[in-house]
């Protein structure tokens, strides 16, 4: 499929989105093959609308994992083992690298054991990258992101792409926010999913975000569904998609 479009997939839940999107249920993501990209600098970007920046002792990066048993598995499952865990406050962004298709990922992935008590999440993090040096890490807000490393440099890829001004009205849950990414850019292709779980904000939010990146964008709408969230940026060059989650979220082993 050419030129830019949303499109969604429905795992289980109604979505959400333009109202002009409404009649695409079901459908089968057709996405543009772009690399996606990340900001390689630790940023400390307010969360607009959900919590202000955290002080240096409350910072999330700082607080403890009392332990995290992974056994012969990706980095992808075990920062979901790290979402699933006890630490209160984490809000995690996972952008997982984008294969031309399945078979690449399940056949590259390296598999790795970690068993780490009362760490840092920072130490931690910082663990599970070294498994798996294609992956690093930062800090934007309340939320930490997890990126490829090759993506780090490119400022043309759709994460790092600028957003100027956004505004959000009565917005039930995050998934909103792609409807008016989309108006934007709207020669992207953007996937999503509601793949389990309720994403709903507590409240209709009504809110304007300028100036950040699409992954800052990203943040502070999943920021704003609760205490604890992680969203994810996965699939393949054809089927690329985002979800969102409250609390933990799980992925393959591979």
């Amino acid at each position: 499929m050419s030129g830019g479009e949303l499109v969604r997939r429905r795992v289980g839940l109604a979505t959400t989105g333009a109202p002009e999107f409404q009649n695409r249920v079901n459908t089968i993501l057709a996405l543009a093959s772009l690399p996606i990209v990340a900001a390689a600098c630790v940023l400390a970007l307010e969360p607009v609308g959900a919590q202000s920046t955290p002080t240096a002792a409350a910072r999330p990066e700082e607080r403890t994992v009392e332990r995290l048993d992974i056994d012969d598995a990706g980095l992808p499952f075990a920062i979901s083992e790290l979402s699933r865990g006890s630490v209160d406050g984490l809000h995690l962004g996972i952008e997982e690298i984008i294969t031309e298709k399945r078979a690449d990922s399940a056949t590259r992935v390296p598999r790795f054991s970690l068993h780490l008590e009362r760490k840092t999440v920072r130490e931690t993090l910082d663990a599970l990258c070294a498994r798996d040096p294609r992956y690093v890490w930062s800090v934007d807000g309340y939320t930490l992101n997890v990126y490829p490393r090759a993506t780090t440099s490119d400022a043309s890829c759709f994460l790092n792409l600028q957003v100027e001004h956004i505004e959000l009205k009565d917005a039930a849950d995050p998934y909103a926010a792609l409807g008016a990414l989309f108006e934007q850019h709207p020669e992207q292709q953007i996937g999503y999913a509601q793949a389990g779980g309720d994403p709903s904000y507590s409240a209709p939010w009504t809110v304007t975000l300028e100036r950040l990146t699409v992954r800052q964008l990203i943040n502070r709408v999943a920021e704003h569904m609760g205490p604890r969230t992680c969203w994810t940026w996965h699939g393949i060059k054809t089927e690329r998609m985002f979800a969102f989650w409250k609390g933990g979220y799980f992925a393959p082993r591979d």
